[in-house]
C-alpha cells in the first residue's frame, strides 16, 4: 500500500436479511423499515440493483413489502411510473424478509420519490454465496498498524476471483499503486471523501469517473505489490490522503472481522 432489458422492473438479492439493523447505515433517510404495495402488475427478484443480475423471484401487483434500505441501481422504467419524473428511477430499495430482494422503486408505492429508508450497507466484494477466510485482522502487526492500512483486513482468495463493488459509487481510482498495493480500484462512497479500496488485483475492469453498481464487477483478485501470496486486501481510506478512515461495516459481517472468520458474500450474481 502507499508507503510508510427486460421490460418490468427488478429486485434483488437472494440471501440478504435477517435483522432489519444490519442492512442500514446512517448516513441518509430514516433507518426504520416500512411497507410499500407493489402497484406494478408484477416485478421481479434480482440479486442486485440492476435488472443485469440474476432474477431471484417474482411479486405480484397488491403484495406489501417490508422495505430495509435503499441504494441507487439501475435506471429502470416500469408499469407505475407516473409519479416519476421521466418515467425511470435509479433507487431500489432491499426488502426485510421475501428473501432479502432488491426492489425498484419504479413498481411500487412508497409516498415519495426520494428515498424513505436509509441507504444499505456495503455487501463483501465477491459473488454472493461464496466465503473466503481472513488472513490479517484490522489493525494486524504484520502489515495493519499504520495510518494507511490500519482498519484494513486482508482475505485469502486466489488470484482471478471476480471482484464486485460493495455499493454503488463512482471510481475514484484505477491503477498501479508502487507503494505495495498493486493493482488498486477504488470506488468513492456516496456522499463522502472516503473510498472503498480494494487491492493487489491481477486485473482491472473499471476506469477513473465510472459509476459503478453494487454487484458490477470491478477487477479480478491477484498477487500484484508487496505480497507474498495471492490475496484481497480491502479497507476504507480517505480518497485524496489514502489514510485509513474505518472498518468497512458489511450487511454480512458488520465490523467483526477476526483472524480466520470465513466471510460469506451477499453480493449479487
Amino acid at each position: 500500500m502507499k508507503s510508510s432489458i427486460l421490460r418490468t422492473t427488478a429486485i434483488a438479492t437472494g440471501l440478504a436479511a435477517t435483522a432489519t439493523g444490519a442492512f442500514v447505515t446512517a448516513d441518509t433517510a430514516s433507518a426504520a423499515p416500512r411497507t410499500a404495495t407493489v402497484m406494478a402488475a408484477s416485478t421481479q427478484g434480482q440479486t442486485g440493483p440492476s435488472l443485469n443480475f440474476a432474477r431471484n423471484r417474482s411479486f405480484s401487483k397488491g403484495k406489501v413489502l417490508t422495505l430495509a434500505c435503499y441504494d441507487r441501481g439501475q435506471a429502470v422504467s416500469g408499469y407505475y411510473s407516473s409519479s416519476v419524473t421521466g418515467g425511470t428511477s435509479d433507487i431500489w430499495y432491499q426488502t426485510s424478509g421475501d428473501g432479502g430482494v432488491w426492489v425498484p422503486d419504479i413498481d411500487i408505492s412508497t409516498g415519495s420519490n426520494a428515498p424513505v429508508v436509509g441507504r444499505c450497507a456495503p455487501n463483501l466484494p465477491w459473488t454472493e454465496g461464496r466465503g473466503y477466510v481472513v488472513t490479517q485482522t484490522p489493525g494486524g502487526s504484520y502489515s495493519h498498524a499504520n495510518v494507511y492500512n490500519q482498519h484494513s483486513m486482508d482475505i485469502g482468495l486466489p488470484s482471478g476471483t471476480p471482484l464486485r463493488a460493495a455499493e454503488t459509487g463512482v471510481v475514484a481510482f484505477s491503477g498501479w499503486n508502487p507503494g505495495g498495493g498493486g493493482n488498486v480500484v477504488m470506488v468513492k462512497r456516496p456522499g463522502t471523501n472516503n473510498c472503498i479500496q480494494v487491492a493487489h488485483l491481477s486485473t482491472l475492469s473499471v476506469g477513473v469517473g465510472a459509476r459503478v453498481i453494487r454487484g458490477q464487477v470491478i477487477g479480478y483478485s491477484g498477487a500484484t505489490g508487496g505480497v507474498t501470496g495471492a490475496h484481497l486486501h480491502l479497507g476504507v481510506v480517505n480518497c485524496t490522503s489514502w489514510y485509513s478512515q474505518y472498518v468497512l461495516p458489511t450487511q454480512e459481517r458488520g465490523t467483526s472481522y477476526p483472524q480466520g472468520a470465513l466471510l460469506t458474500s451477499w453480493n449479487a450474481r
